[in-house]
């Protein structure tokens, strides 16, 4: 039996943060378009060729559990 669409799990299209990082207390730009200062836990993704930070845990947790409604999707016109 052939899977429908959309029983198909797509592919993410981003990966773990990849190095270098930031230096800790700089200033970097949010998916959802503010800034925070860099700290060694902030979350973030690597996404089409750069690093996309969140302001939270919980933001970054929106784009695993939803990503065509997250915040990155909202400000890339996924």
């Amino acid at each position: 039996m052939t899977p429908r669409p959309e029983d198909r799990s797509e592919a993410p299209e981003w990966t773990d943060c990849v190095p270098p990082a930031p230096a800790i207390g700089a200033l970097v730009h949010t998916a959802c378009g503010g800034t925070v200062q860099y700290a060694a836990t902030t979350p973030c993704v690597y996404y089409r060729g750069q690093t996309v930070y969140f302001c939270l845990p919980i933001c970054k947790a929106g784009l695993e559990a939803d990503p065509r409604n997250s915040c990155l999707a909202l400000n890339t016109g996924r």
